[in-house]
């Protein structure tokens, strides 16, 4: 399981942002919090996950705001094969760069 997967918040954010502008859905407060927890969670829940798996988590974000998440879907996967690499670069990085951050914060043991 991938603990820190930013990329993959990052596309279900952006994901669920651009299917709400499709359907001209007006976006107030409750909204965006909805689409902000909603990707935490998404993308906690697909980490790891084969590309249509991992995907069908948008309907974390998508459902409470009354959006179809199978049109979502059929999107994404059409274009899954160009930014997937990318979001896994972007996961693999963070989470790399994490664990040189909390190697370096341990006490070191003195000699």
């Amino acid at each position: 399981m991938t603990i820190n997967p930013p990329a993959s918040v990052l596309q279900f954010a952006i994901s669920s942002l651009f299917i709400a502008q499709i359907y001209g859905l007006e976006l107030g407060f409750n909204q965006i919090a909805i689409i902000f927890v909603g990707s935490i969670l998404a993308g906690l829940a697909s980490a790891s996950t084969p590309s249509i798996v991992g995907l069908s988590m948008i309907a974390m974000t998508l459902d409470p705001l009354g959006l179809p998440s199978g049109v979502a879907i059929i999107l994404l996967v059409a274009i899954d094969p160009v930014i997937d690499p990318i979001i896994t670069a972007l996961n693999v990085h963070a989470n790399c760069t994490l664990g040189v951050i909390v190697s370096g914060s341990e006490d070191k043991p003195s000699t």
